[in-house]
């Protein structure tokens, strides 16, 4: 199966302290992510397993050769995962996963995904040039707090049982100065 951005969703702003916000946070039924700052990307090892990255601009872009032989070992071929990558290039966070080895993951729950992408990532250093995004999926106000008191951009809010999202599906950017 072949994503595009055309196809997905981008998160919605959701102001902290709003009245969606109160009721996403304290529930069972949602995941906080770190907001990473960085390029989107959508990462797509073809049959060769060599991995093109590409933005949601429609832009390919030359990922850094550690980054390269990285994904190969980690990631089989026909395999594609959402990522963000970190200025000025040096890392790779994956978000999701939406295929492996040519099994379309984008249906399955998040936490499913999530589960699989751990799996893939599972045994990374600290000089490792790619990293999964953290989550919480208790205190996610307190890892708000932790993440934006740290300088960190936000969180963005994913519900457990969800599909990746397609165009008109719900994931809730939170970071200071959205307002209410």
């Amino acid at each position: 199966m072949t994503f595009t951005w055309k196809d997905l969703a981008r998160p919605k702003p959701c102001p902290y302290g709003s009245t969606l916000y109160k009721r996403v946070i304290d529930s069972s039924a949602w995941v906080a992510q770190e907001k990473v700052d960085g390029w989107r990307v959508l990462v797509d090892l073809g049959r060769n397993g060599k991995p093109v990255l590409v933005t949601r601009h429609g832009e390919t872009l030359a990922a850094p050769k550690g980054i390269v032989s990285e994904l190969a070992t980690r990631f089989p071929a026909l395999s594609t995962v959402d990522c963000e990558l970190i200025r000025p290039w040096k890392k790779l966070v994956a978000l999701d996963v939406l295929q492996i080895a040519g099994r379309d993951m984008s249906r399955q729950p998040l936490s499913e995904r999530m589960m699989r992408l751990g799996a893939l990532f599972g045994n990374l250093d600290s000089q490792s040039l790619l990293a999964s995004v953290s989550s919480s999926l208790k205190n996610k106000e307190e890892f708000y707090e932790s993440i934006t008191s740290a300088g960190g951009e936000g969180i963005v809010l994913k519900r457990l049982n969800d599909p990746y999202p397609r165009a008109g599906a719900v994931w809730l950017k939170v970071k200071p100065g959205l307002g209410k």
